[in-house]
């Protein structure tokens, strides 16, 4: 998958012609849980369009990355700092393709923020799809991400690969 195709599925749902994500606003918000949820939301800008350096740039240097899963995905660990989360994404790249990405809302508190929402993806090497809702666990501190967590359908993902 090319980082971009995500960023072109928001765009083919979209009722315009819009080339930049669908990302739902929330006004309810602290000052620091609205600058995090804005951190992310920049985050998840620099995933549509396949600008992972300027992702991990958002990281802590000792962030920890956890999507710990079944053993048969082949990113389902627990990756710890910048260097090792560009590695997820490597392998993210190298063996799914995404199909859908949509992001429903943020929820936000001073040190957290949760985006949920649904995606689709292929495992490239069976060429099963699977699709889960999932919710993103973000925590910040001193303006960058220091851990993340994906709460997400591990069942379908699992099967996909086999």
């Amino acid at each position: 998958m090319s980082w971009g195709s995500a960023r072109r599925v928001f765009a083919l749902g979209a009722e315009s012609d819009r080339i930049e994500p669908p990302i739902p606003e929330n006004t309810a918000m602290t000052t620091t849980a609205t600058t995090n949820t804005q951190i992310v939301k920049t985050a998840f800008e620099h995933f549509f369009t396949g600008d992972i350096p300027k992702l991990l740039e958002l990281l802590s240097p000792e962030v920890e990355w956890d999507h710990r899963g079944p053993e048969n995905i082949p990113f389902s660990r627990v990756y710890r700092g910048r260097e090792e989360v560009g590695e997820f994404f490597k392998t993210i790249d190298e063996t799914l393709e995404n199909l859908k990405f949509d992001l429903h809302d943020f929820a936000a508190s001073d040190s957290r923020v949760v985006a949920l929402g649904e995606y689709s993806w292929r495992v490239k090497s069976t060429g099963k799809a699977w699709t889960s809702d999932f919710a993103l666990v973000y925590t910040l501190a001193d303006g960058v991400i220091t851990h993340w967590k994906a709460v997400l359908d591990m069942t379908a993902a699992s099967a996909a690969f086999e």
